[in-house]
């Protein structure tokens, strides 16, 4: 089903599509898309560390959605799939009023980002190496 949560691990090649990492590649030249994913990274990174943080269930609903939204988009522009994947099922949680199951879905968030960031980055290395 559709609103399954992410596993606690997910295959490296699994985390991101490469093949739209070397489409954008195409479109915008390599070394501007792994500058563009140094940004994503750098805005994920804190965002992630901030949801995933045990004092988060007390933001409003509300703001949790946009930040889970604004990182949904991001993580489909750069093809992290899985990622994308998780972001949209806890925001439809919290649009739903799902309080509960969005605040247990957060701690999930950090494998997942970990696991996505380190194929991002191998990513990043072939497109710098290209």
């Amino acid at each position: 089903p559709a609103d399954k949560p992410a596993p606690d691990a997910v295959a490296d090649d699994a985390a991101i599509d490469e093949g739209q990492l070397h489409a954008l590649a195409h479109d915008l030249g390599a070394e501007k898309v792994a500058k563009l994913i140094d940004a994503f990274m750098g805005e994920a990174a804190p965002e992630i560390a901030a949801l995933t943080n045990p004092g988060h269930g007390d933001e409003d609903t509300a703001a949790t959605v946009a930040r889970l939204h604004h990182l949904a988009g991001s993580s489909a522009m750069f093809g992290a799939r899985a990622l994308r994947t998780e972001l949209s099922r806890l925001e439809r949680h919290g649009k739903a009023g799902e309080k509960d199951a969005l605040c247990a879905g957060l701690p999930g968030l950090a494998p997942l980002w970990k696991c996505t960031e380190n194929q991002l980055k191998a990513a990043q290395d072939k497109l710098r190496a290209s």
